[in-house]
């Protein structure tokens, strides 16, 4: 956790070569886990918030 209290990814640490042909994986560790508990994130899922928003405000 930073000083604000909220939850905010350490690093990324690399792509994902080959699992999924349009969307690209990044590997998320969070600054409270150690590198056993990262996990693979697609840049669909990152960017899934983002695209809600927009989405809501079109209406």
């Amino acid at each position: 956790m930073n000083a604000a209290g909220s939850r905010h990814p350490c690093r990324i640490l690399a792509p994902r070569a080959g699992s999924l042909p349009t969307w690209p994986q990044f590997l998320i560790q969070w600054e409270d886990q150690d590198a056993s508990d990262a996990s693979w994130v697609s840049l669909i899922e990152l960017l899934q918030p983002i695209l809600q928003l927009t989405e809501d405000r079109c209406k």
